[in-house]
């Protein structure tokens, strides 16, 4: 029998597939198949054979043996000898397929298509070649362009550079000569050729009028074949993602590798099928008891839409008010406006109407922009009203090859955006004695200040904004400026409205908000806890405070006091210390360096942090963000020493095992799991990239190749993942009570924290215990000849349970 929790996934599929269709039907319609997950898996089967069809076409024609399109099988070879026979194979193959199921499949038309995109890349090559580095950086600009479809790309390249080159002294014959129509027809003629030779296509002719019969493109049958098994499949796996109605199955253990393991979560067995316990299908992780014991936890949360939030969510919706992270739709009346008569009446090349064209084109970019982040919202605002009317709903969670935990839902989880987090509440709540109390008072003022005050201030926020917070409650539209520039906004309004109802007001019984303990800096942490680095572990908090009214230890100021010492050390780099103040600033090197961020990930970060606080590129130039960035990277390492040495033995870890000839990692974690992290790349890859119609790359080999440099640049920030993910499981795994994690962070109810912080505290002991790196490197066969071990300080790991803020 069929139970209300099977059929409403079934319900689910059905709505998956119909969603499916519309956007294939729409891909069609404006002729972009190749890009849909249907088309680009025809393209993909299809491209290799295709494109050694195309080069086996022009040799046989440069060799002389006659065939029907010989006559434009020169000029092809002439466009292979530029694009690469790869290229001309990509750009042809990738037009053909968008014709399929389109009434745009005259055969005339498609090789029209074909020829005339081959012309743009051919342009944008020879203006790449011939017309300088000022030229080059014009057209690189325009194709980084977002939201900007091909054809508005190659206009806006074909335009620019023509003025520019113009300008510069070019005559119009210098210009790039446009083909004539023979020529762009009869290329695409001579490589649909190609894919018709190959049995793949078929040219058909079709009576249009009267005497007319031209011929049409279709699919051969066996190609309409395979399209109509693959649409099947496709549509076999669609589901809509949705939360469960019902408690999702417990998971079970099973020996052997987790991505074998299809018994918890969703309640239809294909589901389960697409779900496993290990998300990627390469991964050989093997998870154990806690870790099930963890997922299962967090399955039996139960969760409900958050019905004031709601409330304000569509209210603003309606009013077109965007805060945050949520984006309503809102239509620029700007955007219709025509061009100005008297603009008109001027010529092309006048200031003022080409002012008026740049600012019209900012705003329809600006509009693009808006569209794609609306609809993400639009989703998660519709799911959450069809989800309103739910008591209460589930979310179904597995782990990635680390043992991190996700729920497997698309949309509507607290792992989301800070306004979908805002959207649900536990289903169960708890009643506030004083202590849960001053926690639910902490989280309030948390998300309003950051959590960078003491617990004090935090709460102390909360008691002296209870007039604000009762106004918030009682018209968030009217007082969303007091609210929108929130740490977290959505969460901030969500907490001030249970605060007001629950504490000020007294009108609801139970809490039902989540408050959540965020671990200070977990990379800092568990190295520096692992090496017992007394330094490490004092500026990431995990020993307790002399004073325990002081404000928890903050890295990110301490890196920035310790650079402006070293900036004013040195005469060519004083003068930067005076900005060396922003806590915006710390952050690039010391968290991104534990996550295997490279040296232009960190500059170019600091680079965006200096643009938010008004000083790039005035005062500090794009030279001057080098020697930031140097003197960052120092004082991190000064104020972490341990862990940027870690850091540094485990990049020469990696280089050993890989060195032995290992082709994977695999380790042991203290919670009990077998962690395998490894990395394919295509054996004997085709790879393609042009200018406006994207890249691929397809591998012709049966058997893919271990990819050691992603393997190695990943291994850091992969070994520290699966130990905070080990945290989480030693310290709940058997918990009882409503519980969300999102990454290192958790959520409970406030009469939980407590006890939820405790278990943290004794969990971090425990996977920290002994000598983890040491172990680490047994488990990947590297012995002490190959690399000597690392020695462990004298910072006192029991102390880390008598910390305040190790969770933040």
């Amino acid at each position: 029998m069929t139970t209300k929790q099977e059929q409403f996934e079934y319900d689910s599929h059905l709505e998956a597939i119909q969603r499916r269709r519309q956007l294939l039907q729409r891909a069609r319609d404006q002729t972009y198949y190749s890009s849909t997950d249907e088309g680009q898996h025809i393209f993909r089967g299809l491209f290799a054979s295709y494109a050694g069809s195309v080069i086996e076409s022009i040799d046989t024609a440069k060799a002389g043996r006659a065939s029907k399109w010989a006559a434009y099988a020169g000029f092809a070879n002439e466009q292979m000898e530029l694009l690469g026979g790869e290229a001309l194979a990509f750009i042809a193959l990738k037009k053909i397929v968008d014709c399929i199921d389109t009434g745009n499949n005259n055969l005339t038309d498609v090789a029209t298509i074909i020829g005339r995109s081959i012309e743009n890349e051919v342009r944008i090559t020879f203006y790449l070649s011939q017309a300088g580095d000022d030229t080059a950086g014009l057209i690189k600009a325009k194709l980084k362009k977002k939201n900007s479809s091909p054809q508005y790309k190659n206009y806006g390249i074909k335009k620019s550079v023509e003025h520019q080159l113009l300008e510069k002294g070019w005559s119009k014959d210098e210009l790039f000569q446009g083909w004539a129509g023979v020529e762009r027809t009869g290329v695409g003629l001579f490589l649909i050729e190609a894919a018709i030779k190959r049995g793949w296509f078929i040219r058909k002719p079709k009576r249009v009028s009267g005497t007319k019969s031209p011929n049409f493109l279709y699919p051969s049958p066996e190609l309409a074949q395979y399209q109509q098994k693959l649409r099947q499949e496709l549509d076999d796996i669609s589901d809509m993602g949705w939360p469960l109605i019902e408690p999702p199955l417990d998971w079970t253990y099973q020996q052997g590798e987790s991505r074998f393991n299809t018994t918890g979560g969703y309640h239809s067995q294909w589901l389960r099928d697409t779900h496993p316990l290990c998300r990627g299908r390469h991964y050989q992780s093997v998870f154990g008891q806690e870790a099930i014991g963890l997922l299962n936890v967090l399955q039996r949360t139960g969760w409900c839409i958050d019905q004031e939030v709601l409330k304000v969510v569509e209210l603003c919706w309606e009013k077109g008010i965007s805060i945050g992270s949520f984006n309503a739709p809102f239509d620029d009346p700007r955007l219709s406006d025509g061009m100005p008569k008297h603009l008109q009446e001027l010529d092309e090349s006048d200031p003022e109407r080409k002012a008026w064209r740049k600012h019209q084109h900012f705003l329809h970019e600006a509009h693009e922009k808006q569209v794609l982040r609306t609809r993400s919202a639009g989703i998660a605002f519709n799911l959450a009203k069809r989800f309103a009317s739910q008591s209460q709903f589930y979310l179904s969670w597995s782990c990635d090859f680390r043992g991190r935990m996700y729920d497997q839902q698309t949309w509507l989880g607290r792992q989301k955006s800070d306004f979908e987090k805002a959207l649900l509440r536990f289903a169960e709540g708890c009643k506030l004695d004083s202590r849960a109390e001053e926690w639910a008072a902490r989280a309030v003022g948390a998300a309003y200040l950051g959590s960078r005050g003491t617990f004090t201030e935090r709460s102390q926020w909360t008691y002296d904004h209870a007039d604000l917070l009762c106004a918030i409650t009682d018209d968030p539209i009217r007082m969303a400026s007091h609210w929108e520039d929130a740490d977290e906004p959505w969460q901030f309004l969500q907490l001030a409205i249970e605060w007001t109802n629950m504490v000020l007001r007294k009108t609801k019984p139970l809490w039902q908000v989540p408050v959540t303990a965020d671990s200070t800096a977990s990379g800092l942490q568990l190295l520096s806890g692992m090496r017992r680095d007394p330094k490490g572990m004092k500026f990431s908090n995990l020993t307790p405070k002399a004073d325990p009214d002081a404000p928890p230890k903050d890295a990110y100021l301490e890196v920035l006091r310790v650079a402006r010492e070293l900036a004013e050390a040195n005469q060519e780099t004083a003068w930067l210390a005076k900005h060396l103040i922003h806590r915006s600033l710390g952050k690039p090197v010391l968290m991104i360096a534990i996550y295997g961020g490279s040296y232009r990930t960190n500059r170019d970060d600091v680079v965006e942090a200096l643009r938010k606080e008004g000083l790039y590129t005035d005062p500090i130039s794009w030279e001057d963000t080098k020697a930031i960035t140097d003197l960052l990277t120092v004082a991190s390492k000064q104020v972490f020493p341990a862990a940027f040495e870690t850091l540094e033995w485990l990049r020469k870890l990696a280089a050993a095992a890989i060195k032995a000839d290992a082709t994977g990692f695999s380790w042991r974690t203290p919670t009990g799991d077998l962690i395998h992290h490894a990395e394919y790349e295509y054996a004997e890859p085709i790879r393609v990239q042009t200018h406006l119609l994207g890249k691929v790359s397809i591998g012709l080999g049966s058997v893919n190749i271990p990819d050691t440099k992603r393997l190695k640049s990943g291994f850091s920030p992969n070994f520290v993942h699966s130990y905070d993910a080990a945290l989480l499981k030693a310290a709940f795994q058997d918990w009882k009570r409503p519980l969300v994690t999102i990454h290192d962070c958790i959520g409970v109810l406030p009469t939980d924290m407590d006890d939820a912080l405790e278990r943290v505290l004794r969990a971090f002991v425990r996977v920290c215990d002994n000598n983890p790196l040491s172990s680490l490197s047994d488990d990947l066969g590297v012995g002490t000849e190959s690399l000597e071990r690392l020695s462990q300080g004298i910072g006192d790991l029991n102390q880390v349970t008598n910390s305040d803020y190790t969770f933040n």
